[in-house]
């Protein structure tokens, strides 16, 4: 089975569709005004083309009301957001940490955005190629050679090299939406916000590994309605004062926010901290870095948007043979997350201890092991793995970053050596 995937604009004529007789199905992201209204499927059954009339039904008859209410809002209100429409400067951050064959693809859409003021900054984080720096200093984007191993460190050299108040993060494996920058901007004229996540949309569906990954395991964050998350939308439990976080709202940030396309207003650094360089230091937990530092900016009582018109898509590995990583690689980082998170005290270990039994491993991975359905056992096993395997991820992470950078094993003088290198 192969789904093709497209990004429709319903304020545009919706164009007849050709080249489709290698997909069975089609999965359309429907927009109004560059806001995504929802998913639009169809069967299609690997015809060569398909006419504009099928899918504009197939759109009414799926999306009628979110439609309807997009209109309403956009009769009522368009104006005044235009007349409020800004375009702050903003500085965009690549990380790359190894001999990326996706980061020209990247670039280019960059480099193609409909925004007036912005740049671009590639931090090479000991790429495996010498090219990247040749290649990228062909082109007007700034490009920097950061030596200390490991995510965290890469992205904090990138504030520090910033010039523009806010600054977004942006994987080298991923294509940013033309109207991104736009979308950060609008989120960020609500001074209360301080940080901001979007939609990460599959670019393509067309193996079995793909399809597992983003409707079994659940993929990146597909909600399409806005949001803002404080402090109070992580509970607190009142019956234990000691216990900040209960287990049931652990995952709550990670289900609510894209991690991997983010921004933040620089200042909010030198009162939260940095990235980390504990959870960056290697690829096996560095998924859990951006959430690690939304968690504690949201924590310490600074205001967290999602936006689901900050759209970039991104490509799940194509191969069964690289998807039991993927999902290894994201429980270990889970672990390193929640681990992070106890160290620190803003989650207590009796809350993890629970969490851990009836959340992650009997809810989510039991369910799945006992009742797989599509799902190959095999792939519960590596995440049971991957759990299993995080408390020495986190670990070693520690040696290794106080290898590296000479930092001390407690988290709060971590964040402390993270804020000197992003204020520097």
């Amino acid at each position: 089975m192969s789904t093709k995937v497209l990004d429709l604009e319903i304020t545009q004529p919706i164009p007849d569709l050709w080249e489709l007789e290698a997909y069975h199905d089609l999965q359309i992201l429907v927009r109004h005004q560059q806001r995504p209204l929802g998913w639009v499927y169809l069967t299609h059954r690997h015809a060569v083309g398909l006419a504009a009339e099928p899918v504009q039904q197939a759109i009414s008859e799926q999306l009628s009301r979110e439609i309807a209410q997009a209109t309403i809002e956009h009769q009522l209100l368009g104006h005044l957001k235009s007349a409020n429409e800004v375009a702050p400067p903003i500085s965009v951050i690549i990380c790359v940490g190894h001999s990326s064959t996706q980061l020209q693809s990247c670039l280019n859409a960059l480099l193609q955005i409909d925004y007036p003021n912005f740049e671009v900054i590639v931090v090479d984080n000991l790429s495996s190629s010498e090219k990247t720096a040749e290649w990228v200093n062909r082109l007007p984007i700034r490009y920097v050679y950061e030596e200390n191993p490991g995510l965290g460190c890469a992205r904090n050299r990138g504030v520090a090299e910033a010039r523009y108040d806010i600054v977004a993060f942006i994987d080298d494996d991923m294509v940013v939406d033309r109207f991104w920058l736009r979308a950060i901007a609008q989120a960020f004229a609500d001074p209360e916000v301080m940080a901001v996540t979007g939609l990460a949309a599959p670019a393509q569906l067309t193996t079995d590994a793909q399809y597992l990954y983003e409707f079994f395991y659940g993929g990146m964050v597909q909600k399409l309605q806005p949001q803002k998350i404080r402090k109070d939308f992580l509970a607190i439990n009142r019956l234990s004062h000691w216990q900040p976080v209960p287990e049931k709202d652990l995952l709550r940030m990670g289900e609510s926010v894209g991690a991997t396309n983010v921004a933040f207003r620089r200042s909010v650094f030198s009162k939260i901290g940095g990235f980390s360089p504990v959870l960056g230091i290697n690829a096996v937990s560095h998924a859990s870095n951006e959430l690690e530092l939304l968690h504690r900016l949201v924590t310490q009582g600074h205001t967290l948007a999602y936006d689901p018109a900050m759209v970039v898509w991104h490509t799940t590995p194509p191969l069964m043979s690289t998807l039991w990583q993927t999902l290894y690689h994201k429980n270990c980082s889970l672990g390193a997350f929640l681990l992070t998170c106890v160290i620190s005290g803003r989650v207590s270990w009796l809350s993890l201890g629970r969490f851990w039994v009836r959340t992650w491993l009997i809810s989510q991975l039991g369910r799945r092991l006992l009742r797989p359905g599509k799902l190959p056992r095999s792939l519960v096993l590596f995440e049971f793995l991957g759990m299993v395997m995080s408390p020495w991820v986190y670990i070693m992470g520690h040696f290794q970053a106080r290898k590296v950078a000479g930092l001390n094993l407690n988290l709060p003088e971590v964040e402390s050596a993270s804020t000197q290198e992003v204020t520097s």
